[in-house]
């Protein structure tokens, strides 16, 4: 017995509600907006609506439901459609021209059973609609369904909103480790290059006079080691060249000299 009551108070109970009970989280009432031209059909509905939990709102006429429409958040619109002024299909194609059928479900309310009718309402964008003389627990558990639908599909694009942020921060951090990598290449590569420029002046600077410019006797000594292993190799002429430097650098020269005609005469006497 105590099961089959609550199953019952669940089926007409709004989906707020529901959830609010089993997870614990208060929940705001559903907001509902009555559009009738006729007070006492507003009243009725009204009063039974609330005593299942909905914040209800009244509108005599489709202007002013535009108009509540505009200015406050509704969760559901029951329209009636036969009104003076302008009529519920009317209306119902002003509200969807600001809102879905998801953003804001319409039932609309007919006194018409002709399938005509309905179909017209259903195109123009109404969820759902049921006849006058409004059976309640029909018209509760149609705004429940349509309460429901829209709850889920609220969580679904909040879903949605959560995972396109986390692709954008996952987008956003492998943009700047990649940035990071481009960076740290860069200054490797920048290391690389004065490392080798580096190593290149000093190349430079051990086999060059740094006043002059000119090869020093390491170098000299070098290709003069090269020359004579190629001559061992493979015998052909070889000739040394020295020129006479005038003033402080004669004595240098001479010397110099001298270093080589000891290292020829040295190589020879191995080659004998």
């Amino acid at each position: 017995m105590s099961n089959s009551s609550t199953n019952f108070r669940e089926a007409f109970s709004p989906p707020d509600q529901i959830a609010a009970a089993t997870d614990g989280r208060p929940e705001a009432q559903p907001r509902l907006l009555i559009v009738d031209d006729i007070s006492d059909n507003r009243s009725i509905l009204k009063r039974r609506f609330e005593r299942r939990g909905f914040d209800v709102t009244e509108a005599e006429s489709g202007l002013i439901a535009i108009d509540m429409i505009e200015n406050n958040p509704f969760d559901l619109v029951l329209l009636d459609v036969m009104m003076p002024g302008i009529d519920g299909m009317e209306t119902l194609k002003r509200i969807r021209s600001r809102k879905s059928a998801s953003a804001l479900p319409v039932i609309m309310v007919t006194a018409k059973s002709e399938s005509d009718n309905i179909v017209d309402a259903l195109e123009q964008g109404a969820n759902d609609y049921v006849t006058k003389p409004v059976d309640f627990a029909v018209a509760l558990a149609r705004v429940n369904t349509q309460l429901s639908r829209r709850r889920a599909e609220q969580q679904v694009a909040a879903a949605n909103e959560e995972l396109r942020k986390a692709n954008e921060d996952l987008e956003r951090r492998v943009e700047e480790r990649t940035h990071r990598l481009i960076d740290a290449n860069q200054r490797l590569k920048e290391e690389i290059a004065d490392r080798e420029e580096l190593q290149a002046k000093s190349q430079y600077l051990a086999y060059h006079d740094s006043l002059t410019g000119l090869g020093n006797r390491l170098l000299f000594k070098e290709q003069l080691d090269e020359a004579l292993k190629d001559v061992s190799v493979t015998p052909h002429p070889l000739a040394v060249l020295f020129l006479d430097l005038d003033g402080p650098w004669r004595e240098r020269a001479h010397r110099s000299a001298g270093n080589v005609r000891s290292v020829v005469l040295q190589q020879r006497s191995l080659d004998v």
